[in-house]
C-alpha cells in the first residue's frame, strides 16, 4: 500500500514530524510539499472479522509558517493506491490558523491558557500499564483532566493536593492523550501521553 500526501505550502516542512504510526513504513520525499508513504508488507484483513485489524494510520504533526495569514484554511487529503486498483483519497481535514490566543471548550465553559507556567513530570512516557505525574508545585484548587485526541474525556481528578499521583493506564486505548492541569478556569499547563 502506498500513500502520497501533497501538504499546503504555508506548513513549514522543516518543523515536519512523525506522531504515531500502525505498521512499519518508508517515507520518500517527492518534492519540496510532497511526501509517499509505502507500506510493504502490510496485512489488513477483512472488517468482517476484525474492524481493528482492518485499519492502519499513519499520524504526523506539522507547523505553519510564521508569517501565514490569520484564518487561513489549510487543507489536506491523501491519495491511497492498494494493489493495482485505482486510488482512493482519504477525508479532508481542514485547519484554521487564528491568532495565538487558545482557548479550549470544555463541559460548556471557556478555559483561558494562563500565563504562569507550573513544571510536570510524566513517566513512563509511552505508559501501558500506570503512569506517574509529578508536579514541582502544587496550586490550589488544582485539576486534572485527561482528554484523547477527539477531546473526550477519560479521566478527571478535581482539587488535587498531592505532588506524586498514580494513574492506571490499562484500560486506555492505544493512543495520545493530552494531559490538563488547571485551577479556577485556567489551564497551567499541557503535556502529552502516549499509551501503549
Amino acid at each position: 500500500m502506498v500513500i502520497i500526501d501533497s501538504l499546503d505550502p504555508s506548513l513549514d516542512i522543516s518543523s515536519f514530524e512523525v506522531k504515531s504510526y500502525s505498521h512499519p513504513y518508508q517515507l520518500e520525499w517527492e518534492g519540496n510539499y510532497v511526501f509517499k508513504l509505502i507500506f510493504d508488507p502490510i496485512e489488513l484483513i477483512d472488517s468482517a472479522h476484525s474492524l481493528e485489524k482492518s485499519r492502519g494510520f499513519f499520524k504526523f504533526g506539522i507547523a505553519p509558517l510564521k508569517n501565514i495569514t490569520p484564518k487561513k484554511s489549510i487543507q489536506n487529503k491523501a491519495e491511497i493506491r492498494m494493489d493495482l486498483k485505482a486510488p482512493v483519497w482519504s477525508n479532508t481535514v481542514a485547519n484554521i490558523m487564528f491568532d495565538t490566543l487558545m482557548i479550549s471548550l470544555q463541559k460548556s465553559s471557556i478555559l483561558y491558557v494562563a500565563q504562569e507556567e507550573i513544571v510536570l513530570h510524566v513517566y513512563p512516557n509511552p505508559s501501558s500499564d500506570f503512569v506517574y505525574i509529578k508536579f514541582d508545585e502544587v496550586l490550589s484548587n488544582q485539576n486534572l483532566v485527561i482528554v484523547n485526541e477527539a477531546g473526550v474525556e477519560v479521566y478527571e481528578r478535581r482539587n488535587m493536593q498531592e505532588r506524586l499521583i498514580s494513574i492506571p493506564t490499562q484500560d486506555l486505548k492505544t493512543g495520545i492523550y493530552f494531559i490538563q492541569i488547571s485551577t479556577n478556569n485556567k489551564i497551567y499547563k499541557t503535556a502529552r501521553l502516549l499509551v501503549r
